[in-house]
C-alpha cells in the first residue's frame, strides 16, 4: 500500500516549532521516572519535569489564544 503525503495528519494551525521543541525537552525530562537509586536526584529531576510541563501547558494555551 502506497502512502500519500496528502493523507498525513494535518497539524493544528496554532502549533509551532517552538512547541515541538518544548515537547521534546519535556519528554527528555521524564528521565526522573527511571531514577531509582538516588532519591535526591529523582526529586530534583521530578521538579524540573513538572516545572517544564507547566511552562509547556502555558505556552500551548498562549498559542491557542493567539490563533
Amino acid at each position: 500500500m502506497e502512502h500519500n503525503k496528502d493523507n498525513r495528519h494535518k497539524s493544528d494551525p496554532w502549533w509551532t516549532e517552538e512547541l515541538t521543541l518544548m515537547r521534546k525537552i519535556i519528554n527528555a525530562l521524564r528521565i526522573y521516572q527511571r531514577t531509582t537509586n538516588y532519591n535526591g536526584l529523582r526529586e530534583k529531576r521530578k521538579n524540573q519535569y513538572h516545572d517544564g510541563k507547566l511552562q509547556n501547558q502555558a505556552a500551548i494555551k498562549r498559542e491557542k489564544f493567539k490563533s
